[in-house]
């Protein structure tokens, strides 16, 4: 290793990481039920319907939100672990905006300069060594082990420094469009394949992530960024936190490919440069579904790489809407930045993204028009291995407008544990808030 810092430069870079934030700097507040009694009276139906019985459910209502109101919110069953599936996705997205805003800042400190230094600074025990977290919180010797690749994720010709690719803009349609093209032409399945995928950039990659839940470009970016790293972020964020019910904790990529025996190059213009490496530190985690997990050959497993609960994805929803991820507390304009990246890059309704089923209802209603909407579906059918009738998880942001009335909502739905009504869930809670 030929870079060479002083303790205090380490220090510098140190305090400057993420990771390195104690819990009660980075913590994400355990989201709880709050808001006027209309408004948890007009909810309190669905925790007694039979057929949402099970389901786990946040409702982020921001109608009236600002900075002085707070959004109202409704939980039930928030705390109950299920697969996520897809929507465990967001966790990648979290990742990688969060280690862009740790290279900005440690560029910001005029340190080090070359993508090549920053490689071999996320392998540094020594840096990792300074943590102030207790031992094992995110499981800091991991990262040495697989670190995140700086030099293939960011351009460093830009500033402020950004993923490789185009930065994609929510309404360049034509952007996203070449991009959907440039996909093996599957009439049954466009998705991105390990043989075309040095075709695509880190930015593009993110996009099909986000937009379409394309699993090789989820899998491949994840690569990138590393577990250890990723899982970091989740501990560091309490979406992990199983004692105050929060069980998000995504520890796997979502498509296979032996890229030890079967090299994958990052970049089709450089043959010889870097290749992607193997998903490793794995954890499974208790959920309440069962599994036949075809890759480890074992049946009817309660334990998932894919768990989450609403309590965890309703405080991911919160902080994404009020652009408190990324920088906590919003002390600047940095999580604004990280937010915008993955609402951006989520899909929103049309042609060229992945359907919400809660979305997809609430836009048939009578009178009712989606004038925006974000959303990151997870689904996980009997063919998948799922027990009968499969799952569901559904995180969307809505914002709707009736044309009777002239009455607008903002508001967002978590849904984990769905079986078999999600469409409905969605139109319940659509009509419960109609009536505030």
């Amino acid at each position: 290793m030929s870079l060479k810092l002083s303790p205090k430069q380490l220090q510098d870079v140190a305090d400057n990481l993420f990771l390195m934030r104690s819990p009660a700097q980075a913590k994400l507040p355990r989201p709880q039920t709050t808001g006027p009694a209309a408004f948890t009276a007009a909810l309190a139906p669905i925790a007694a319907d039979p057929r949402f019985k099970d389901i786990g459910v946040g409702v982020v209502d921001v109608t009236n939100a600002d900075g002085v109101h707070p959004p109202n919110v409704w939980l039930n069953n928030e705390s109950r672990s299920w697969r996520i599936a897809s929507t465990g996705k967001l966790a990648i997205m979290l990742a990688a905006v969060q280690l862009r805003d740790d290279v900005r800042r440690i560029l910001d400190l005029g340190i080090l300069s070359k993508p090549s230094d920053f490689d071999e600074l996320f392998k540094m025990a020594p840096l990792w060594n300074l943590s102030k977290n207790q031992p094992g919180s995110f499981r800091v010797s991991r990262i040495t082990e697989v670190p995140p690749r700086p030099s293939t994720i960011f351009d460093f010709d830009v500033l402020p420094v950004d993923f490789t690719g185009p930065i994609i803009q929510p309404d360049n349609q034509a952007l996203k469009q070449s991009i959907h093209d440039r996909l093996p032409p599957d009439a049954a399945l466009r998705e991105l394949s390990w043989e075309k995928l040095p075709d695509f950039k880190f930015s593009e990659r993110f996009w099909l992530m986000g937009a379409f839940s394309d699993n090789v470009a989820a899998t491949s970016c994840l690569s990138e960024i590393g577990v250890p790293y990723m899982k970091g972020v989740e501990r560091v964020y309490g979406l992990f936190d199983v004692s105050n019910g929060m069980h998000m904790l995504l520890s796997d990529g979502y498509s296979y490919h032996d890229l030890a025996g079967s090299p994958v190059a990052v970049d089709r213009a450089k043959p010889s440069g870097a290749t992607y490496r193997p998903v490793t530190d794995q954890e499974y985690l208790d959920v309440e579904d069962m599994f036949s997990d075809k890759y480890t050959l074992k049946a009817n497993v309660r334990k998932s790489r894919q768990p989450g609960s609403a309590a965890a994805l309703t405080a991911y929803m919160i902080a994404l809407l009020q652009h408190e991820l990324v920088d906590p507390g919003q002390t600047s304009t940095r999580g604004d930045a990280g937010c915008r990246t993955i609402q951006d890059n989520l899909a929103d309704g049309s042609q060229l993204s992945i359907a919400s089923e809660i979305a997809g209802r609430i836009g048939t209603l009578p009178g009712t028009t989606i004038t925006r909407q974000i959303n990151k579906i997870g689904i996980l059918q009997v063919s998948n291995g799922e027990e009968p009738p499969g799952i569901t998880c559904e995180f969307v942001y809505m914002e709707t407008k009736d044309a009777g009335t002239g009455k607008e909502l903002k508001y967002a739905v978590v849904g984990t544990g769905i079986k078999e009504h999600g469409p409905d869930l969605g139109e319940a809670i659509h009509k419960a808030l109609m009536t505030l």
